[in-house]
């Protein structure tokens, strides 16, 4: 389990330097990597895992990656809303649709970025909300992990 958690905890480090970088990446339908393929559209890519969307949110960008028959997702929202009420309404609902919060924020009161890590029965999931300084949204990554 913490090797688990531990995972989960580089791989939030790893996704919140893709935010940071993904400004700059232009939208391109299939990419064909020596590890997979990679899917990245401007709207939900097909197959993407059910998973609550915080209100009046937009798909800013979302990618598909196969790996050995294996799918991961990313899935990048932006919204108008502060950090803590977005953390705050994820761990109120992400129980509906059958996801577990795994290991809440080390921040709580974080203004600027919190990591939630969660789990159901296919995916690992970390979430980041970070607030993005250069327009004043605040951005929303789901990147799910199979089990």
């Amino acid at each position: 389990m913490i090797l688990v958690l531990s995972f989960l905890v580089v791989a939030a480090f790893s996704l919140s330097i893709l935010i940071r970088q993904e400004q700059s990446l232009k939208s391109v339908p299939m990419v064909e990597k020596k590890d997979g393929v990679i899917e990245m559209k401007k709207a939900l890519v097909d197959g993407a895992p059910v998973f609550p969307i915080f209100p009046d949110s937009a798909i800013h960008k979302s990618y598909k990656k196969t790996v050995d028959e294996k799918m991961e997702f990313l899935v990048i929202y932006e919204v108008d809303e502060e950090v803590p009420v977005i953390v705050s309404w994820y761990n109120k609902n992400a129980a509906v649709s059958g996801w577990t919060v795994v290991q809440n924020s080390d921040f709580p009161d974080a203004k600027d970025e919190q990591i939630l890590l969660l789990r159901n029965n296919k995916y690992n999931l970390t979430l980041v909300v970070k607030d993005n300084e250069t327009d004043g949204k605040t951005l929303i990554s789901t990147e799910f992990l199979p089990l």
